[in-house]
């Protein structure tokens, strides 16, 4: 049995490609900061930036990749570094506490719109997390459909035991789904940080998906 978690404002307080405010700077930033960055493409980090929120705001799921276009053969030596020295300290310890619980029961996995490269080193201070389905350069997932279509593509829904969430926009169209195939499924939850518009607590109560309420901070 495989049980799901989002990566980026679940595991991860933040998020991991654009940053935490006044807390971390994105892996994308950082690369750019200690002069690692592959600028073939982008020469600056202010090149970067401007041309990936550009995308993204045009909900162009392409954009998605543009991080990777930053990397290189040796970037995992300085993202490593990088979660050693920052980034494990925003590790949210009670989304940590979840995964150690549920590993008990089968694989935990993480499903992620961020690339693979960024998320995979949460591994060494999550060793419960056996796989991380992200962004690779010939892999996307695509906006708000996109986590449900991959996994959909890897996984049959009888594998999977369950998924934790974030942002119905992007996660309820998997969550609904799995409610949908299993209506006793207890494993269904979304991670509340306090600001859960109408409409998100509108299917959070229609498929019934267990809240979880957390500080981000």
């Amino acid at each position: 049995m495989k049980f799901l978690y989002d990566f980026d404002n679940c595991i991860m307080k933040g998020d991991i490609t654009e940053g935490f405010p006044n807390n971390y700077i994105g892996i994308p930033e950082y690369l750019y900061a200690i002069g690692k960055a592959n600028t073939s493409i982008y020469k600056t980090f202010q090149d970067y930036n401007e041309t990936y929120y550009l995308q993204e705001k045009k909900f162009n799921t392409d954009a998605y990749t543009f991080p990777l276009s930053i990397t290189d053969e040796n970037s995992s030596i300085y993202i490593n570094e990088y979660w050693e020295s920052t980034l494990k300290n925003y590790i949210n310890q009670k989304v940590k506490k979840l995964i150690e619980r549920q590993s008990k029961y089968g694989e935990i996995w993480i499903i992620t719109a961020s690339p693979t490269l960024f998320v995979k080193p949460i591994q060494k201070y999550i060793p419960e997390i056996v796989n991380v389905v992200g962004i690779d350069k010939d892999e996307i997932i695509s906006y708000s459909q996109g986590k449900l279509s991959r996994i959909l593509s890897i996984l049959s829904p009888e594998q999977i035991g369950g998924f934790t969430g974030e942002t119905w926009i992007n996660d309820g169209p998997l969550l609904s789904y799995l409610r949908n195939y299993n209506k006793c499924n207890d494993k269904l939850r979304f991670i509340n940080h306090g600001q859960i518009d109408k409409n998100t607590k509108k299917n959070l109560m229609l498929y019934n998906i267990r809240i979880i309420n957390t500080d981000l901070y």
